[in-house]
C-alpha cells in the first residue's frame, strides 16, 4: 500500500490519511522530532522492515515516530495536536508497562534471592564503624558447597572452612582469629542441615567461633511463619520423631557455637514515588500487604551481627548484645504504611510479630526469637541462646544455672575472645624453658587487668574491667612432655535472670 504523508494508528484499525496543512497532527509531530517531511511516496510495510528502515537516514527517525504513533493509538480516542499532556500520557503508560516487566524480574525467587543476599551485606556494613578495629570479610559460598566440602572431607578437621578459620587465622602465627561467622543460611530439619550444623559447629569449637545461622518455616513443619504462630506447643513438635537429629545436636558440646535468629526482616520498602524513589522513570512497586513474598525480606543473622559490630566498637567486647536497652535493638528498621479501605495499614518490620510467651518458648529451645516492637520501628533480640540444650544436674541447682548460661551467647562471646588473646599471648613462649606456673603467672597477670571486685560498677566501668573474678590454669601434659593443659575461669559482672554465673574453657597450649 503507498500513500504520501500517512499515519498508521494501530494494527487493526484504519489508516487516516491528514492533509498537508500546517495545523495536522503529522506537522506537529515531525515539528517536536526534527524530522523533514518528504515529497517522496514510501511504503507503509517498510516501518516494519529492518531492512529498509536502515537503508535512509531518515528513517531512524521516522522509525522513531512510528513508535509514537503505536503509543498514541493506544490512547483510544482521536487527537487533534500533539501536547504536553498526550505526551505526559504517553510516559506514563510506558511507565507502567515498565513496571510491570521490572515486577516480574526483582519478584521471581532467584532474583529476590540474589538481592537479599548483597542488601542483608549492605545492612551490616553500613551499621557498622570500621574505624574502630571492625574487619568484615565475606565467603563466596552456599549451603550446598559447604555441605559438599564436609562431606568430601575425611574428618572436619580436613574440610576447607576449618583450614580457613582454624588453620589460617587462629593457629597462624600473627593473625587476628575470626570472632564469629555469620551465614546467610537457612536451615530445615533436613538429615543434610543436621549434619552441616553439626560440622560448623565443630569448627566453630576449634576456632572459638560462633556460627550464627537462620531457620525457615519448613524446619518447624510448616509453610510460612504465620503458620509457626498457630502452633500451640512448639516444645512437643520438637519432640517428636522428625527431631531425633535435632534434638541430638542440641546435646552435643559443640552446639553452644551456634546461634539460629529468626524470623526475616524487610530489608527495603517497595519502590514508590513515597517510598523507595527510583531514578529514571516513575516505577511503582505492586506490593500490597497480602503479597508477602513480594516484599524483600533479609536474614535476621545480618541483624543480630550488627548488634555485636555495634557493641564491641562501643566497650570492646560483644556482650551487650541482647535486651530491650542493654544492646538488643535494631533500630530504624523498614515499616511499610500503606492505604486501604479501612485507611492506613503498616507491614511491620519483621516477617511475623513474636508474642512475649513465645520468644520465651523459643528461646528455652534454642533460638534467638527477632521481636518487632508495637507501632516501633525497631526490633530486638531479648535472648541470645545458643542451639545447646542446658545439661541438667539433679540435686545441683547452682550447676543447673551455670549450664543455662554457659549456653547463651553473650558470655561465649566473651569467653571465646579472651581465650584468643591467651593463646596470642601464650605462642611467645614457645621455645623458652618456662615452667607450667610462671606461664600461669603470666596469664593471669594478664587476665587480671580486666577484673574488678567494684561492687555494682557503672556501665563505664564495666566496658573497662567485664569481668568480677578470671583465673587460669596450667598444668602440664603428662603423656606430652612441653604441652600444657589450660584451665580459664571466668566470672562477669554482667547478671542475667537475677543469676551470678561462670564460664569455663579448656585448651591445649604448646610449651
Amino acid at each position: 500500500m503507498a500513500g504520501q504523508n500517512m499515519e498508521s494508528t494501530a494494527s487493526g484499525k484504519e489508516t487516516q490519511v491528514l492533509e498537508e496543512t500546517k495545523e495536522t497532527l503529522l506537522d506537529d509531530i515531525f515539528d517536536k522530532l526534527d524530522i523533514e517531511k518528504t515529497a517522496d511516496s514510501f511504503e507503509i510495510d517498510n516501518f516494519s522492515d529492518p531492512e529498509a528502515m536502515v537503508k535512509n537516514p531518515n528513517q531512524t527517525r521516522i522509525a522513531q515516530t512510528k513508535v509514537l504513533l503505536d503509543w498514541i493509538s493506544q490512547i483510544g480516542e482521536p487527537l487533534k495536536r500533539l501536547d504536553r499532556s498526550v505526551l505526559d500520557d504517553l510516559i506514563s503508560m510506558i511507565d507502567q508497562k515498565l513496571s510491570s516487566q521490572l515486577d516480574e524480574i526483582i519478584h521471581h525467587a532467584e532474583f529476590q534471592k540474589l538481592e537479599s543476599s548483597w542488601r542483608g551485606l549492605e545492612f551490616l556494613v553500613k551499621r557498622t564503624d570500621f574505624r574502630q578495629g571492625v574487619i568484615i570479610e565475606v565467603l563466596d559460598v552456599d549451603k550446598e558447597e559447604l555441605i559438599e566440602s564436609f562431606e568430601d572431607a575425611m574428618d572436619t578437621t580436613e574440610s576447607e572452612l576449618y583450614d580457613l578459620v582454624y588453620n589460617r587465622a587462629l593457629d597462624r602465627f600473627g593473625d587476628h582469629p575470626y570472632s564469629s561467622m555469620i551465614s546467610n543460611f537457612e536451615f530445615t530439619k533436613s538429615a543434610q542441615d543436621m549434619a552441616l550444623l553439626r560440622d560448623v559447629s565443630k569448627v566453630a569449637a576449634a576456632a572459638h567461633c560462633p556460627f550464627i545461622g537462620s531457620v525457615n518455616p519448613k524446619f518447624f513443619g510448616v509453610n510460612s511463619m504465620d503458620d509457626l504462630l498457630k502452633i500451640k506447643d512448639i516444645n512437643a513438635r520438637l519432640r517428636t520423631a522428625d527431631y531425633i537429629k535435632w534434638n541430638s545436636f542440641r546435646e552435643s558440646s559443640d552446639s553452644r557455637f551456634v546461634g539460629l535468629a529468626f524470623p526475616r526482616f524487610m530489608l527495603r520498602l517497595p519502590y514508590g514515588p513515597e517510598t523507595s524513589k527510583v531514578k529514571g522513570f516513575n516505577y511503582i512497586e505492586d506490593v500490597k500487604a497480602k503479597d508477602h513474598d513480594k516484599y524483600l525480606w533479609g536474614n535476621a543473622s545480618f541483624a543480630f551481627a550488627s548488634n555485636l559490630t555495634r557493641a564491641f566498637v562501643d566497650d570492646g567486647w560483644t556482650i551487650q548484645i541482647r535486651g530491650l536497652e542493654s544492646g538488643g535493638r535494631v533500630e530504624d528498621l523498614c515499616i511499610h504504611n500503606y492505604e486501604t479501605s479501612k485507611g492506613t495499614q503498616t507491614k511491620i518490620s519483621t516477617e511475623v510479630c513474636i508474642s512475649e510467651r513465645m520468644e520465651l518458648e523459643l528461646a528455652n529451645l534454642g533460638f534467638i526469637p527477632f521481636v518487632h516492637e508495637h507501632a516501633k520501628d525497631f526490633a530486638t533480640f531479648y535472648s541470645a541462646s545458643s542451639t545447646q540444650k542446658p545439661q541438667e544436674y539433679h540435686n545441683n541447682p547452682e550447676a543447673n544455672k551455670n549450664s543455662k548460661i554457659n549456653a547463651r551467647l553473650p558470655y561465649l562471646f566473651l569467653a571465646a575472645r579472651i581465650s584468643h588473646y591467651l593463646k596470642t599471648l601464650q605462642r611467645r613462649n614457645i621455645g623458652s624453658s618456662k615452667s607450667g606456673s610462671v606461664i600461669q603467672s603470666e596469664l593471669n597477670e594478664w587476665l587480671s587487668a580486666y577484673v574488678t571486685k567494684v561492687p555494682n560498677p557503672g556501665p563505664k566501668e564495666i566496658a573497662k574491667y567485664p569481668l568480677k573474678e578470671a583465673k587460669v590454669t596450667v598444668v602440664e601434659k603428662e603423656d606430652d612432655p612441653g604441652y600444657f593443659t589450660t584451665d580459664i575461669f571466668l566470672r562477669p559482672h554482667f547478671q542475667v535472670e537475677g543469676l551470678d554465673i561462670s564460664l569455663k574453657l579448656v585448651g591445649d597450649i604448646p610449651g
